[in-house]
């Protein structure tokens, strides 16, 4: 038996930030310094420094709702904590009217700042141009350790060498085995260092569908074509 979600999975636990346009501001130019036998008195002034204006951001997401709630509250409370000028709104909607919603919103220029976005359609939208390129926010970021984060599901979503989501989830591929059938059919228990063929070997041993007993039973979920390719030596093309 098989068990795999693949799931997308930035900030607050979500996946990607919505590409913003607009000019950088041109850095002033700063007088060239001359040298002075002047004396120069420097007075004490009261700190002018302005603080930051508070900020909303909106985080949409799909699989918060409605059994982790509670759960995002608390990471947003955290992130509060340490960013207390930046106030976040939350909105869900359920997996089958999300990406309908979400379409809706980005074409209607009203798209979310922060979203959640799976694998699968990850790929649609860094192509459209929607996402942002997080990689020199990254390189900036001097408290970021990337490897907080599996490399496999980090490098899953990059396009065209930029950086455009974060993972927040994921899944692997799990394989139970029942020890009663291999001890009936002489078999050791399968180890770390077995391969695709000693799964397909033992199950031969085991399989007894006379009796009821299958050696092997794996879903036929569209998401299971990419490890039956994988486990067959196939490869996916691209043209």
């Amino acid at each position: 038996m098989e068990i795999n979600v693949i799931a997308g999975l930035m900030l607050i636990a979500a996946l990607v930030l919505v590409a913003c346009g607009g000019q950088a501001a041109t850095p002033a130019v700063e007088p060239e310094a001359q040298a002075t036998e002047e004396t120069v008195v420097v007075e004490a002034t009261e700190d002018t420094t302005e603080a930051m204006e508070p900020v909303e951001l909106t985080y949409f997401t799909f699989s918060a709702a409605p059994d982790h709630l509670e759960d995002l509250d608390a990471m947003i409370a955290a992130f509060s904590e340490q960013h207390p000028e930046i106030s976040v709104k939350v909105e869900t909607a359920p997996f089958d009217d999300y990406f309908t919603k979400l379409q809706t919103l980005i074409a209607g220029g009203t798209a979310p700042d922060v979203f959640e976005l799976n694998y699968e359609n990850f790929v649609t939208y860094a192509d459209k141009g929607i996402l942002l390129d997080l990689s020199p926010l990254m390189a900036a970021d001097e408290s970021l350790d990337t490897n907080i984060y599996y490399p496999r599901a980090l490098e899953a979503f990059t396009y065209d060498g930029k950086q455009e989501g974060l993972p927040a989830t994921f899944s692997t591929v799990v394989m139970f085995y029942n020890k009663d059938l291999f001890d009936a059919a002489g078999l050791d228990y399968p180890t770390n260092d077995w391969t695709w063929d000693d799964v397909r070997a033992a199950a031969e041993q085991i399989n007894d569908p006379d009796n009821g007993v299958y050696g092997m039973h794996s879903g036929i979920q569209f998401w299971e074509f990419y490890k039956k390719a994988a486990q067959n030596n196939l490869q996916v093309l691209q043209r």
